[in-house]
């Protein structure tokens, strides 16, 4: 997708329905998805942040063990999980 090599969210400032920004993700389901799918979509989007969390050591092994203890600490199934981060921000 476009958005993910230019490094830009795809969240908005407000996602509601009556939003002016409600952001990449959900303005291209609202462009191109058929109206099953925005509906299901919609209402299965939950986001939440886990928290901001120090790493001693900054490799692969180490990132990857860090994320599956906090996804496997607060109950999360790891299907339903979507990641953002930013290198050099």
């Amino acid at each position: 997708m476009k958005t993910a090599k230019q490094g830009l969210a795809f969240r908005g400032k407000n996602e509601t329905n009556d939003s002016v920004n409600k952001g990449y993700f959900i303005e291209i389901l609202e462009t191109f998805g058929d109206e099953k799918m925005k509906t299901k979509l919609q209402s299965s989007i939950h986001e939440m942040a886990l928290g901001c969390f120090h790493m001693k050591m900054c490799n692969a092994q180490h990132l990857a063990q860090k994320i599956f203890k906090i996804i496997g600490d607060n109950n999360l199934d790891i299907n339903k999980c979507v990641g953002q981060c930013y290198d050099g921000a």
